[in-house]
């Protein structure tokens, strides 16, 4: 699926729009969506109209989410920095 006329300005992706604490209304379509190299879709933007309030529990599961992909990201970093310097070949 290849929209290209431009994203417009009051689009945004769905975890853009869940930091704001909305999410997009079931059925909604995409205003946008961005496509890699080989047409596949990276990012998919839909329009301020097409979302709707959180409720407070799909709020706090999108913030447990968010915790878990940063406490995971802080382990993947710590595991790097522990094996820089470390050659592959012994």
């Amino acid at each position: 699926m290849i929209m290209r006329a431009g994203k417009p300005e009051n689009s945004r992706t769905v975890r853009q729009w869940a930091l704001r604490g909305r999410i997009p209304v079931e059925g909604a379509k995409p205003s946008y969506i961005w496509d890699n190299a080989l047409g596949e879709p990276r990012s998919i933007y839909y329009l301020d109209v097409d979302t709707r309030e959180m409720t407070q529990e799909e709020a706090a599961a999108f913030q447990e989410d968010e915790r878990i992909k940063k406490e995971r990201q802080r382990e993947h970093m710590k595991e790097m920095r522990t094996m820089r310097g470390r050659c592959c070949v012994q």
